[in-house]
């Protein structure tokens, strides 16, 4: 116990040498502020003491990284740029479709998977009813512009789903 005190207390008393700060100022320009990783290549150094070496340095020498700093006015033109800009509606359209699909497959599948009392035939009429509507949506080119609708379109689904349901066990 004491032996370790001891060299805790050594490690903390060290100044930095010359060496080491060079060394820990090509650091500085590969890591920056991830300090974790300044530990490898300082063994007798602890986090605290390279992030306290850090703060010291820049205070003491005014080290500012001109690369991690830009005036203000050099943001203008994009933010310009991207208040004109208008989103492309179609890509907009398309995305959306896909993640419809997609999340509505998944919990199709999960459905699936969490009740095994379901026939066959219940499953493809459910996939049939999926498809149906979206293919639809898509040959004539409805815009699907909120979360809104397509949580209507999946109500619908579910809604005929059950209908078809009823009507096969009667």
């Amino acid at each position: 116990m004491q032996n370790l005190q001891m060299e805790r207390n050594a490690r903390t008393i060290r100044r930095w040498t010359n060496e080491e700060q060079r060394k820990f100022k090509e650091m500085t320009e590969i890591y920056r502020l991830d300090f974790r990783s300044y530990v490898q290549h300082f063994p007798g150094r602890t986090y605290t003491q390279i992030r306290m070496n850090y703060y010291n340095q820049l205070r003491k020498n005014k080290i500012v990284e001109t690369s991690d700093i830009r005036p203000k006015e050099n943001f203008q033109p994009v933010f310009e740029k991207l208040k004109h800009e208008e989103p492309d509606e179609e890509i907009f359209q398309q995305t959306l479709l896909k993640i419809h699909t997609e999340s509505r497959l998944f919990s199709e599948q999960q459905a699936n998977q969490s009740t095994q009392f379901t026939s066959p035939a219940l499953n493809s009429a459910k996939q049939q009813l999926l498809i149906d509507p979206l293919r639809q949506a898509v040959q004539e080119q409805q815009p699907i512009n909120d979360m809104k609708t397509i949580h209507n379109l999946i109500n619908m689904i579910d809604e005929k789903a059950m209908q078809q349901q009823k009507q096969q066990t009667k």
